[in-house]
């Protein structure tokens, strides 16, 4: 193959790829106190956007949108888990937006919707998550965070 060939061959490829990982791959700056400590005010974070509803586990911290706002927060609980009384107690406000769980659960337990989760800061108090705003639609979920991005951008 000749010279110039490979060299548009080599461009082409890296072309691509920047493309792929451009696509995948969001940079994100984290908005308030609601993840502190682990995450703060200002922090930058790489969030996979290929991760969806089936790839997430809980605990996975990950960036949604509520509203024209983009959130980060923990999953707690996933479509199907039943909240128990105790836990459900905190979601008195929304307690519509859950479904009622099936026989034998115990009484005061609430269910997540299929199609959604629940998303909690870890600061518990300064975060507004779905103990105000109920469970996250995961067509709402843009992605999940991978990494912290270092001061003055990867390395």
């Amino acid at each position: 193959m000749p010279r110039v060939a490979r060299r548009l061959v080599l461009v082409a490829a890296l072309t691509l790829g920047v493309v792929l990982l451009v696509a995948r791959f969001r940079v994100t700056v984290v908005d308030g106190q609601s993840m502190a400590p682990g995450l703060v005010h200002g922090q930058v974070v790489l969030v996979d956007t290929a991760v969806r509803g089936a790839d997430l586990r809980r605990g996975d911290v990950i960036v949604f949108t509520q509203g024209n706002e983009s959130l980060v927060k923990r999953v707690a609980a996933l479509p199907g888990d039943t909240l128990g009384p105790s836990d459900a107690a905190a979601y008195s406000a929304v307690r519509d937006l859950f479904e009622r769980p099936r026989a034998g659960a115990p009484s005061g337990s609430l269910r997540v919707p299929a199609g959604r989760l629940v998303a909690l800061g870890d600061n518990r108090r300064e975060s507004e998550d779905s103990r105000a705003f109920g469970p996250v639609l995961l067509e709402a979920v843009v992605g999940r965070i991978l990494r912290e991005v270092p001061q003055g951008g990867p390395q």
